[in-house]
């Protein structure tokens, strides 16, 4: 009902796929946009709208400069029929470079790893990728959620699930500057925030874990990690709430030597951890009960 899909190709050997299906005809679903732009060569893109997505818009856009790389969004909307509208945007920039791969899933994603939440509305997520072999994937099963992966050099690796075990209102940004870097964010918690940042540098690793709580989801409210990472062969790995249920957690995390690790492990409430390490420092800091601070500061700035 009241769906629309705009193809336009000038580049070429490009293929584009666009399917969308309401799921209940007369139950409101459907009113879904769908816009694909493939300015390159040898790039692929496919955008399904299907289930009970309704009111949602997706883009795909492959400029001149991009060669042999795939995009693809999928949304399924939430599990009820008819209005409101589930209002999910999805957006895909692949500016230049080659072989990248770019994902964004917004909806039921039980499927794919075991989840309880039924699906996604009002949420928000976006790709930029200008290099060659870079991967994104973009997971959101949950409401009000906003994501942004931006990746500007080559052979870098983002994830992030918002709400696939519950929690609503995460917000997840991701900038990969460097080469071959790792980054994965998974929120499961009310409010989350998390921004990674890997300017430059080769071969880091982030991992964000925000209310897991021990496969039961919505573990915390408010928890925010902010990572920075400017160095090489850098390691960050902050779990809060991943096995006990608690909130307002923060941790910050700058590493801007080369081969630093930093291991954040926090539960409870209230607790706040500042990490700055310089070069080839290491860091553990365990945090278990509430109204817990912590500062760590090695290396010379």
């Amino acid at each position: 009902v009241g769906q629309t899909a705009t193809v336009t190709q000038n580049g070429d050997s490009n293929v584009s796929d666009i399917f969308q299906e309401v799921r209940i005809a007369g139950a409101n679903d459907g009113n879904n946009f769908a816009t694909v732009t493939q300015d390159g060569s040898n790039c692929f893109a496919t955008i399904e709208q299907i289930d009970q997505a309704r009111g949602v818009t997706a883009t795909i856009s492959q400029f001149a400069a991009t060669d042999g790389s795939d995009a693809a969004i999928v949304q399924t909307g939430d599990a009820v029929d008819g209005a409101p509208d589930t209002a999910n945007t999805a957006d895909i920039i692949q500016f230049s470079g080659s072989n990248n791969f770019s994902g964004i899933i917004q909806g039921d994603t039980t499927a794919l790893g075991g989840g309880t939440a039924i699906g996604a509305s009002d949420s928000t997520a976006s790709t930029f990728q200008q290099g060659d072999d870079n991967e994104s994937l973009i997971l959101q099963g949950s409401a009000g959620q906003i994501a942004e992966v931006t990746q500007v050099d080559n052979g870098n690796e983002s994830i992030i699930a918002q709400g696939d075990f519950g929690g609503d209102n995460g917000d997840a940004n991701v900038f990969q500057g460097g080469t071959n870097g790792f980054s994965l964010v998974f929120q499961s918690s009310n409010n989350s925030v998390a921004f990674i940042s890997q300017l430059s540098g080769d071969n880091n690793s982030s991992d964000v874990d925000q209310g897991f709580a021990g496969n039961l989801g919505a573990g915390a409210d408010g928890n925010e990690a902010t990572v920075t990472q400017d160095g090489s062969d850098n390691e960050s790995s902050i779990f809060q709430n991943a096995v006990d249920v608690g909130g307002l957690n923060i941790a910050d995390v700058l590493q801007q030597g080369d081969g630093n690790i930093s291991i954040i492990d926090q539960e409870g409430t209230s607790n706040s951890a500042i990490v700055m390490q310089f070069d080839g420092s290491t860091s553990d800091v365990f945090q278990d009960g509430t109204g817990n601070m912590t500062t760590v500061t090695q290396g010379t700035p």
